[in-house]
């Protein structure tokens, strides 16, 4: 089945709960960041972009016990290339991250001091991100 699908089903799943998302645009030329918050816990996302013109984004934030997955996504094939993107979660570590590229293949990039980054020679193009990080309940219970 078509991964792309598969991860906007996943988001449509996750908007459906009312689980926290922001729409936002990507623009070309000027480097950004979104961040999204529930519980405690924000998800932010840092891009500098080239090529195409402005695209809606979509990002959401979904709790599942004490997991918690970001989705950045445009949804459909992006025409813009990331010369630089970021994810992380407020200095939580990540668990998982993938990212799907304009040719619905998955790819894996390196994590980072708890950052997803790009590897050295990625062709920028993407159209989905998403991280997840785990956080136990006394972690929680002690900051908030």
């Amino acid at each position: 089945m078509n991964k792309i699908f598969l991860l906007v089903l996943f988001y449509l799943f996750c908007a459906s709960f009312g689980k926290v998302q922001k729409i936002f645009n990507i623009r070309p030329g000027v480097d950004e960041s979104v961040e999204v918050s529930e519980g405690g816990i924000t998800c932010k996302f840092w891009y500098s972009v080239s090529g195409g013109s402005s695209e809606e984004w979509q990002m959401s934030l979904e709790r599942e016990g004490n997991q918690y997955t970001c989705f950045i996504s445009r949804g459909r094939m992006s025409s813009l290339y990331f010369k630089d993107f970021k994810a992380s979660f407020d200095g939580r570590p990540l668990t998982d991250s993938v990212l799907m590229d304009n040719s619905d293949r998955e790819l894996h990039f390196p994590v980072k001091n708890n950052v997803l980054i790009p590897k050295e020679n990625w062709k920028g193009g993407a159209n989905a991100f998403a991280i997840v990080t785990s956080v136990s309940e006394t972690t929680r219970k002690d900051e908030l």
